[in-house]
């Protein structure tokens, strides 16, 4: 065995038992998450938006709370992101309104700071996500165009090529309300995401400096605590 694989090995040896230590000394709360999300597209040149999409979000959540006031919030959601644009040529009274809609999976991570000692805290979220678009789903809603829709398709939808892949900031806020320890906690927030990596790629015929999405979501969480611990001391949650 090589000098490097060994090296490797013992990172991983030693990478696998400090997560371990850290999880049997940290609360773990997992659960599920819904919420509902709006889109609002910023594009370079600006581009006519006439009217985001709403739509409805939903995942799973995992919490790792070493501190009182820390921890380590991470989700695997299903996002939804659209908007109705309207395109504008040159032609007087031309223009094509479409539908662009991405469907996918997102990968969020938080540094998780709480305030409060009872059973009511506050909660600031801070962190990054990762989306992998899945789906894409461009239509055609109006057309003042000399030209017809399969034209029209050809031109401003087909070759509207988006990233699979976008990076981000997020950041939020909300309450949380512990029921007790056997019945878990539930929780809501209000997060904004902003978008680091271009919508549309380079092969795309949206030519355009850059073409990112900001979002804004209300979430509402259930959580189910696995552990219920904080080093050595327990979390005691008073019964009324």
């Amino acid at each position: 065995m090589s000098s490097n694989n060994q090296t490797q090995n013992r990172f991983f040896i030693i990478l696998f038992f400090l997560s371990y230590s850290i999880f049997c000394k940290s609360q773990v709360l997992v659960g599920l998450k819904g919420g509902w999300t709006s889109c609002t597209p910023s594009f370079q040149p600006q581009a006519q938006i006439n009217s985001t999409l709403d739509a409805l979000t939903f995942g799973m959540v995992g919490i790792i709370q070493k501190e009182r006031n820390v921890a380590i919030r991470a989700e695997l959601n299903y996002v939804s992101k659209g908007w109705d644009e309207l395109i504008l040529t040159r032609k007087i009274d031309s223009s094509l309104q479409i539908t662009q809609q991405l469907r996918g999976i997102e990968l969020p991570v938080y540094a998780n700071f709480i305030l409060g000692n009872g059973k009511l805290k506050f909660h600031f979220l801070a962190g990054t996500y990762f989306t992998l678009y899945l789906q894409e789903d461009s239509k055609i809603k109006s057309n003042l165009l000399n030209l017809t829709n399969s034209q029209l398709y050809k031109k401003f939808v087909q070759n509207s090529n988006f990233n699979p892949l976008e990076i981000g900031i997020s950041v939020g806020a909300g309450i949380s309300y512990d029921l007790s320890n056997k019945i878990g906690r539930i929780q809501a927030d209000i997060r904004f995401n902003k978008g680091l990596t271009n919508t549309y790629n380079i092969s795309s015929n949206r030519k355009m400096e850059y073409s990112q999405l900001d979002l804004v979501n209300i979430n509402f969480s259930y959580l189910y605590y696995l552990r219920v611990e904080v080093h050595s001391e327990p979390i005691k949650i008073k019964e009324e």
